[in-house]
């Protein structure tokens, strides 16, 4: 089973069109979750499709938090992180995650999805992406609670370079509300400044070291023995 873990706010159309590309475009449509989150006080009515979940909360801006509940209600044992404002383009998207991951005989390592977005192509990460319940039961969980509101993904990202365990899929996917124009506009100099206040300070380094090792451990203790006759 593959869980899309998927914040949504007033949105129906885009949760909608973003659901349906992925059961369009799936191998096998019984095998997809729909996790979503939805805040309390949100009224709008969404016209859910394939088999879906859903989860209520208070209305937070910290969009970790809102995949991390999802997360912790999904069926998995693949949690994709994923907007409602994205399509899945690829064919049989679904069955290229799950041979990547039978790849890896632990399970640990983050596939990304190539988003288009240049954020992916000035500083070489994608904001989307799948990991393994190995991965979450290990560190503790999907993402950790210091974004205000974004950055997450680059947490995920920077955990799987340091361990070498970062794939980047064939996949591909569009942002239909085109983020990209928010980047560009955000402009460079403001996303470095923000990243370095988050990553390359205490506790933030010290941290990373510790889910590092974790993980690291983890691969050791299920590394497969090489048997020679």
């Amino acid at each position: 089973m593959i869980s899309l873990c998927l914040p949504s706010r007033k949105r129906a159309g885009y949760h909608y069109n973003m659901c349906k590309s992925a059961l369009d475009n799936a191998y096998d449509k019984n095998n997809i979750e729909f996790v979503t989150f939805r805040d309390s006080d949100d009224r709008t009515v969404y016209n859910y499709i394939g088999n879906h979940k859903e989860v209520i909360g208070t209305r937070t801006p910290q969009i970790f938090q809102m995949w991390n509940e999802a997360q912790k209600v999904a069926t998995g044992p693949i949690y994709m992180y994923i907007a409602d404002d994205f399509v899945l383009t690829s064919k049989y998207w679904d069955k290229e995650v799950e041979e990547e991951f039978e790849n890896i005989p632990d399970r640990i390592a983050v596939l990304e999805v190539d988003n288009g977005r240049i954020i992916w192509e000035k500083y070489g990460f994608s904001g989307l992406g799948f990991v393994h319940k190995n991965w979450v039961d290990t560190v503790g969980y999907l993402f950790p609670n210091y974004f205000y509101p974004n950055n997450a993904d680059k947490w995920v990202n920077d955990l799987a370079v340091a361990i070498n365990r970062r794939v980047r899929l064939k996949m591909t996917c569009e942002d239909t509300m085109l983020h990209v124009k928010d980047v560009v506009h955000y402009g460079k100099s403001k996303l470095v400044s923000h990243w370095r206040r988050n990553y390359y300070t205490e506790p933030y380094v010290e941290q990373r070291r510790i889910d590092a090792d974790k993980l690291v451990n983890f691969i050791k203790a299920n590394s497969q023995p090489y048997w020679t006759e």
